[in-house]
C-alpha cells in the first residue's frame, strides 16, 4: 500500500540506479457500480478473451529508471472487474458463449508527483462484429501506480459500458 508506494517513490528519486519497477494489479481493488451494468440485457451469456496472448510488457522511463506494465495482466484484471459486474447483474460469463468480447488494456503513460501518481490506459475492446471500441482513461491515486492504473482501467470499463455500440 502505502509504504510499497513511498519506496517506489524513493526508488525514482535514485538517479542513475536504473530501477526497474513491475506495477502489479489486482482485479480487487476496484468494483464496477451496479448501476453501469443495469441497462444490460440478462440473463444472456459472453465470453471475455484477452487480446494478449502471451505476456507483453509495456516499460515508460522514469528518468534513469523504469516502470513496467505487464499489460496481459493488466487485460486481465479488467476482465475479472468486468465478469464480476456481469455475473452480478445475470450475465453468464463463459468460455463458449455466442457472444465474444475481447479486451486489451495498454498502459499509455504516467504521471508521478509527490505522494500522487496518474495511470493512464486505452482499453480497446473488439466486439464480436469485428467493431472495435477505444476507450483512453486515467486516474489519480495516492496509493501508488497499482491503483492508479487499476482506477484507469475502471474508469475505461464504466466508458466502456456506457457506449451505446457495446449495449
Amino acid at each position: 500500500g502505502i509504504l510499497r508506494a513511498a519506496a517506489a517513490a524513493v526508488a525514482f528519486g535514485l538517479g542513475g540506479c536504473g530501477v526497474v519497477t513491475t506495477i502489479p494489479t489486482n482485479p480487487k481493488n476496484y468494483d464496477i457500480e451496479p448501476k453501469a451494468v443495469a441497462h444490460l440485457r440478462a440473463p444472456q451469456s459472453v465470453a471475455l478473451k484477452n487480446g494478449f496472448p502471451q505476456e507483453e510488457k509495456m516499460t515508460m522511463k522514469i528518468e534513469h529508471n523504469f516502470l513496467v506494465v505487464e499489460q496481459r495482466k493488466l487485460t486481465d484484471t479488467a476482465i475479472a472487474m468486468l465478469g464480476r459486474a456481469l455475473q452480478k447483474r445475470g450475465i453468464t460469463v463463459s468460455d463458449d458463449a455466442e457472444k465474444t468480447l475481447t479486451l486489451r488494456a495498454n498502459a499509455r503513460g504516467y504521471v508521478m508527483q509527490l505522494f500522487r501518481w496518474t495511470g493512464q490506459v486505452l482499453l480497446e475492446t473488439r466486439l464480436g462484429d469485428g467493431a472495435v471500441i477505444s476507450n483512453p482513461s486515467e486516474n489519480l491515486s495516492g496509493k501508488g501506480f497499482e491503483y492508479a492504473f487499476d482506477g484507469a482501467v475502471l474508469f475505461a470499463l464504466n466508458d466502456l459500458l456506457a457506449d451505446e455500440k457495446f449495449v
